[in-house]
């Protein structure tokens, strides 16, 4: 059986069509694509909070130092007839003043030391490519190969016009997530992303039992994702991508699993 030069290239190009979204998307926000899938080191989540509470921390503490001080200044006036609880009382604004003064000054250096995350983050070696990645391509080019299977089928228009979509949503997930950030938008699009899938699914069962039992590591992918983003609170996922927030840049992106 003479097999021809198309029976070859097809499958193969409808392998890599669900990966190429993919993977420029992941090329794109390769600078924060790791910190989403792998958590940063503990005294890295650490530095990143207080760069993302800095701003709204600042104008607080700075109120209550300038209270503590205005109340230390008008027991002051009369400190000379002033009673033991008065006295323990200018005591007590005078600890906390000084608290107060040593968190502004701690807030004021993390949100002018961009560095100190920098290194944090390079050290959690931001810029690699997760192991998820390498399972979501091979998820990816499964169901391009089932795509190929009913393109052979009859009847296979609106099966492919719904793959095509999902495709497309499937695309759109992490540029969305990582532009907007919004914890609720991203679940409410990667639930949109099930449904397409699962109707694909369902569409491609019709035309070929293998093409549809070939979409089930895409929906296993897209289930995880689903249920990673429903977990995540909102300040997780702001320390998540804090790179893309602060503009850090990878220069180069390295090819290692880790």
């Amino acid at each position: 059986m003479v097999i021809q030069v198309a029976d070859v290239l097809i499958p193969i190009a409808a392998s890599l069509i669900p990966n190429f979204g993919f993977w420029g998307g992941t090329y794109l926000y390769r600078d924060f694509f790791h910190s989403w899938h792998v958590p940063l080191k503990s005294e890295a989540q650490l530095a990143i909070r207080d760069l993302l509470t800095a701003d709204v921390d600042i104008p607080k503490l700075r109120e209550e130092r300038d209270m503590l001080r205005l109340k230390m200044e008008e027991m002051g006036n009369s400190i000379s007839s002033m009673d033991e609880k008065g006295q323990e009382q200018i005591c007590r604004y005078a600890e906390n003043l000084v608290r107060v003064n040593h968190d502004l000054v701690d807030k004021e250096n993390h949100l002018t030391n961009f560095d100190k995350y920098r290194e944090t983050a390079e050290e959690s070696g931001v810029g690699l490519l997760p192991k998820r990645f390498w399972i979501m391509s091979v998820a990816n080019s499964i169901m391009g190969v089932a795509s190929y299977l009913v393109w052979k089928s009859y009847d296979h228009f609106y099966a492919l016009a719904i793959y095509g979509s999902t495709v497309v949503l499937y695309w759109t997930y992490y540029p969305i997530l990582f532009t907007f950030g919004s914890k609720r938008w991203s679940f409410y699009h990667a639930s949109l992303i099930n449904i397409a899938a699962v109707t694909t699914t369902c569409f491609f069962w019709n035309r070929s039992r293998i093409a549809g039992i070939m979409m089930l590591p895409f929906l296993g992918v897209l289930s995880y994702v689903a249920m990673e983003i429903y977990e995540v609170t909102q300040d997780d996922a702001d320390v998540r991508l804090i790179a893309h927030r602060l503009r850090v840049h990878t220069p180069h992106i390295s090819i290692r699993i880790v």
